[in-house]
């Protein structure tokens, strides 16, 4: 739901269109790897750094009243600066963690689902300092999920979970916790 709805929040302050995800594109032939290039509906193109593209989206939550006092900020700041992206979720949750692999890549970061438990915990092993984990358990108890976050974390990655309850098992491995109830 938290992707769902910040997809829904960049199409509203005209960062996205859902008719073409693509337009936000990193530009494959700028040395600089942080430029995105992002073009409106009305055909402008601008070019921002990873930072100035963050600061925009940043912008665009507070004007629409979607952030208060929340960690999104940590997060946007997180996953900007993130070498490689693993976002888990098991049942609907992976789903939704699909979708927001999708949405990570189309910006320009590389990001990926691991379906298998197993590989997935495997996999979070050899993540570092560089590298962002973002688990999504609307309870917050998936054993998989938190098992993941967890070892993540031991080895250094930043972790974010999306969760329906902000003290639940998952928040306790988390660096920065996106709670979706209000």
């Amino acid at each position: 739901a938290t992707v769902y709805r910040m997809v829904n929040l960049l199409e509203e302050i005209g960062a996205i269109s859902r008719r073409n995800m693509y337009k936000i594109v990193r530009n494959p032939d700028c040395k600089d790897e942080s430029v995105c290039t992002i073009e409106l509906d009305d055909n402008t193109v601008q070019k921002l750094s990873r930072d100035n593209f963050n600061n925009v989206v940043l912008a665009g939550l507070k004007a629409c009243g979607y952030i208060d006092n929340q960690e999104i900020e940590r997060a946007i700041n997180a996953l900007s600066r993130a070498r490689q992206i693993l976002v888990c979720g098991e049942g609907s949750a992976s789903g939704i963690a699909l979708l927001a692999v999708n949405t990570f890549m189309n910006l320009g970061i590389p990001s990926y689902t691991i379906q298998d438990p197993l590989a997935q915990i495997r996999t979070a092993s050899f993540l570092g300092e560089q590298d962002v984990v973002i688990g999504i358990t609307n309870c917050g108890y998936i054993k998989d999920v938190v098992d993941t976050l967890a070892v993540a974390k031991e080895n250094g990655a930043t972790t974010i979970c999306i969760t329906g309850l902000n003290d639940s098992l998952v928040t306790k491995y988390s660096d920065v916790c996106l709670c979706t109830t209000h």
